[in-house]
């Protein structure tokens, strides 16, 4: 079983390393987007119009167009 694992990791090293950038890089998104989001809902009570909020809005769709690049690029 070792022998067979080396083996595939051998043939497949690369493409191994780029999914494991793939899902720090994914997970790192995602954390910062649901920071933001937490950060949105904090800001929820007062009507959600100050300049921090459309700044928090904006830094999420870019989140959000990250997360779904990710997706494409990793197919899931």
């Amino acid at each position: 079983l070792e022998k067979t694992a080396t083996e595939e990791f051998k043939e497949n090293c690369e493409k191994v390393i780029e999914d494991s950038i793939r899902t720090i890089r994914r997970k790192s998104v995602e954390k910062k987007r649901r920071n933001i989001e937490h950060l949105l809902r904090k800001y929820e009570p007062e009507g959600g119009h100050s300049q921090e909020v459309k700044d928090l809005l904006n830094e999420k769709i870019y989140y959000d167009s990250e997360l779904e690049k990710l997706r494409v690029t990793g197919n899931g």
